[in-house]
């Protein structure tokens, strides 16, 4: 035999090539049955799955059910010569099995959506910051903006502030180690990057400044072999990442403007901090929002079932 490579027919595609561990997971998903057609190097001929080396995987199964008692009606064994297996894969497949048509574990729909609230939180806490910190640059005495910035520098609003952003970070991470496992089954070996070793880079100097965009880019470019129609957007990993380095240097900018500003009593320095400071906001807001832009592509392009809604809605 040919190894651990199968192929094997669904409706009138053929699927594959898929390790007998996936198979086995095939299986019990309910997609390939004992009269499923399977192949694989060293096989003269497509044959059913019940009569290669898979035949072990059926066990459980029988293909004649127990008699009836005398005097019910009986019926007929189910037969597996002319199988009818429809060409999609059944809706309750679609929507919430754990295997994809390959055998690969899915990433489940629930964690796009909490991934999604988290940088809606992000985005709308950086829009009403950016809001803020720019109305503050429009007052016209220091007395009034020292006394803004002490309110906006409370303590409970710095910690509703990590808070959101603790809780954007966790579930990025998660969508992303989670993204790359999946999508690594799409490409040659050469070309799969390490989950583990992604979500590290995010914390480790230098690495941070292109692992990320590599990272997101290799799952927008996943998202469109599956859904093309995502090529266009706004959802761009250059864009995003630009935007993310342009607020990191804002960022930087404005810590020192406002530092200067505060201690040499420069009210130039201090304004060109708070403008900084709102422009950090505004990017991050942006950012936000090109990321569930991304989210939601690869969402789409893993549950086909959501493009076919919207389509018809």
């Amino acid at each position: 035999m040919g190894g651990d490579n199968w192929f094997y027919r669904l409706g009138n595609e053929q699927k594959g090539p898929v390790s007998t561990q996936q198979i086995e997971a095939l299986e019990q998903a309910g997609i390939i049955r004992p009269d499923t057609l399977v192949w694989q190097e060293g096989m003269a001929e497509w044959m059913p799955a019940l009569q290669t080396a898979l035949s072990d995987l059926f066990k459980e199964w029988k293909r004649q059910p127990p008699p009836f008692p005398k005097g019910e009606p009986t019926q007929s064994a189910p037969s597996w010569s002319n199988p009818q297996i429809p060409e999609e894969a059944p809706r309750a497949y679609q929507t919430g099995a754990k295997m994809d048509e390959r055998g690969v574990q899915r990433i489940p729909s629930s964690l796009f959506k909490w991934t999604t609230g988290a940088l809606q939180a992000n985005f709308f806490f950086s829009i009403m910051s950016a809001v803020v910190y720019f109305r503050v640059f429009g007052e016209g005495s220091t007395r009034s903006v020292e006394n803004s910035l002490e309110i906006l520098e409370h303590p409970i609003l710095a910690l509703i502030e990590l808070s959101i952003l603790i809780f954007g970070i966790v579930f990025y991470m998660i969508w992303l180690f989670r993204n790359l496992k999946f999508y690594n089954q799409e490409l040659p070996v050469a070309r799969r990057l390490s989950p583990t070793w992604i979500v590290w880079s995010h914390f480790i100097p230098f690495l941070w400044f292109w692992m990320p965009f590599f990272a997101v880019r290799m799952i927008k470019n996943g998202a469109k072999q599956r859904y093309p129609e995502c090529a266009g957007n706004y959802g761009s990993p250059v864009l995003w990442w630009v935007l993310t380095w342009v607020g990191i240097l804002f960022e930087l900018m404005a810590i020192a403007a406002m530092d200067t500003g505060k201690t040499m009593g420069s009210w130039e320095d201090l304004k060109a901090g708070i403008f900084l400071q709102g422009a950090v906001y505004a990017l991050a807001a942006g950012t936000s929002l090109i990321l569930m832009r991304i989210v939601e592509d690869s969402h789409k392009a893993l549950y086909p079932h959501l493009r076919q809604e919207k389509a018809h809605a």
